[in-house]
């Protein structure tokens, strides 16, 4: 709708006329570039759901295994389909910007220099992000477990790349960066055991 709104304006209006090829060559590129990045996008993100249910679904994995790898496997997949989608909007914007002839590596080498510096100030977060990552990949815990970190503990309600967040057995939610995670005891992984200590009766 966009392009046919163009071309009824290039073709009416006189003073536009002169323009009217290279904009109109310009936009329909433009169009076919964000339809095939769309449809990129949207492939891809099938891919990673249909991997993600390979991996659920392998037959070598047992019900209590599948159902912990279905819990990690939502978290890692929306990673990855985050990942994705703003890799191709950024390759997108870089073609797009080339079209009209804008130089992009001035602007790769600036977007650099800010990456480099918002690194510096966000030492925090990327710590965070690779911790969370290393959690997930070694399955140190999923959501359903109990674990306990530190003087913390409770049930994992909420786990993903940046944050975990346990709730105890007074019902409050603690959130935890995943950067401040070094050691972890699981308690409910794959099996549990609670010992009872039974004092004897004395009669008198």
């Amino acid at each position: 709708m966009w392009y046919i709104g163009i071309v009824v304006i290039m073709s009416r209006v006189p003073y536009l006329m002169r323009w009217s090829k290279e904009t109109l060559a310009g936009s329909l590129v433009l169009l076919v570039l964000w339809f095939f990045i769309s449809l990129a996008i949207r492939i891809a993100k099938s891919l990673v759901d249909g991997l993600t249910n390979a991996w659920i679904t392998h037959p070598s994995h047992t019900f209590s295994e599948s159902q912990r790898i279905a819990l990690r496997a939502a978290t890692v997949s929306g990673a990855l389909k985050g990942l994705v989608t703003f890799v191709l909007i950024a390759l997108g914007i870089l073609w797009s910007l080339d079209l009209f002839d804008v130089p992009t590596g001035s602007i790769l080498a600036g977007g650099a220099v800010i990456g480099l510096a918002i690194s510096f100030g966000s030492q925090s977060l990327i710590k965070d992000l690779v911790n969370g990552c290393l959690i997930l990949m070694e399955d140190q815990f999923a959501v359903g477990d109990v674990i306990q970190i530190g003087d913390k503990s409770g049930l994992v309600e909420n786990l993903n790349l940046r944050v975990t967040q346990l709730r105890n057995g007074e019902g409050q939610l603690i959130t935890i960066p995943n950067s401040n995670i070094s050691d972890v005891c699981n308690l409910t992984r794959l099996w549990s055991r609670i010992d009872f200590s039974i004092s004897p009766i004395l009669e008198c």
